[in-house]
């Protein structure tokens, strides 16, 4: 399942969630390669604080070169110091990273976990009412060859 974690705010006109990622194996620069592109987390900008929280040394200078919000080395206690001292009274707290040692972290801090193969960034309202429809249609097992058949045969016949 694919997530969007800006929708798990209640009040979109604020930021009010924060996401920290992992680098290696999350992020595109990461060694190796990890799914999350400089455009979903660019795509995440309206609705979240955004940092990183790694094993590596430089995860300070990579969110500074990200143009991120914050950037710590370590697991458990780092995502602890986010939520409790530097954005304490947000909404939702999710880590976007790859192993299970990092969801176990993630746990122990009492952080929602996604993934990085399930992120695809944040999607504006217009885009969630869209997949929303779409999803729709496809569990009710609806065949749209015969609508794009009659859109088609309309648009010929005019």
């Amino acid at each position: 399942m694919k997530v969007c974690p800006c929708r798990l705010s209640r009040n979109p006109d604020e930021k009010t969630i924060v996401i920290a990622y992992d680098v290696d194996g999350t992020l595109w620069l990461g060694s190796p390669a990890g799914h999350v592109t400089k455009e979903m987390i660019d795509s995440c900008r309206w609705c979240a604080v955004q940092g990183i929280v790694s094993g590596r040394a430089d995860a300070e200078e990579i969110a500074k070169n990200l143009d991120l919000d914050f950037g710590l080395t370590g697991g458990t206690d780092a995502l602890l110091k986010v939520k409790n001292e530097l954005y304490p009274n947000m909404e939702a707290y999710i880590h976007v990273a790859d192993t299970y040692t990092d969801e176990v972290e993630a746990k122990n801090a009492n952080w929602d976990f996604i993934y990085a193969g399930a992120f695809e960034g944040c999607y504006s309202e217009e885009e969630v009412q869209r997949r929303k429809v779409f999803r729709g249609l496809a569990n009710a097992s609806i065949s749209l060859a015969p609508l794009a058949l009659l859109l088609l045969y309309m648009w010929v016949v005019k």
